[in-house]
């Protein structure tokens, strides 16, 4: 069974940085999303929609209330899989396969899901192409966008890459 942990305020909202909160004792609350799905993954939209991915982001249910109700469980796409990641800078939600090639990308909140081949560039010794050692990121991290800095704005994921036994 897959579930998410949500961590919330007694009034149910979630903390916010740019403002200073009240002493108050966070309630830990775990919730059954999915049942008999594996890899979670959670992200929260620009306007605040949490969605929980489960199956390595290939299904998504979403929470318009801060995780207080749920909509139903739908697919994101029939070969998706990945880690999620919300670009901030234009509000887009992105489910990143990147041995595959590619990814699925939503404009809406999760709405509804589109497909989309990308680009993978490998690193300096030449792995993490799909073609060659691929790049995983079919992991339970969500990506992030840099907030400050030189590179604000940029997306970062986590991922791995293994190469096969043997091979350097």
């Amino acid at each position: 069974m897959s579930c998410l942990a949500v961590l919330l305020l007694p009034d149910g909202s979630f903390a916010q940085k740019e403002e200073k909160q009240p002493n108050v004792t966070p309630v830990f609350e775990v919730q059954d999303l999915f049942e008999s799905a594996r890899i979670p993954n959670i992200a929260v939209t620009t306007d605040g929609t949490v969605l929980a991915f489960a199956k390595s982001g290939r299904l998504l249910r979403r929470s318009e209330d801060g995780g207080k109700s749920w909509g139903p469980i739908q697919e994101v796409g029939s070969d998706s899989g990945g880690s999620a990641i919300v670009d901030d800078n234009s509000g887009d939600v992105m489910i990143v396969n990147s041995k595959g090639g590619y990814l699925w990308r939503s404009h809406d909140q999760g709405k509804t899901w589109k497909r989309e081949e990308i680009a993978i560039k490998p690193n300096a010794v030449g792995h993490g192409t799909p073609d060659g050692i691929p790049v995983q990121t079919t992991c339970s991290e969500s990506g992030v966008t840099l907030r400050y800095g030189k590179h604000k704005g940029r997306l970062l994921m986590p991922a791995r890459i293994q190469t096969p036994q043997g091979q350097q």
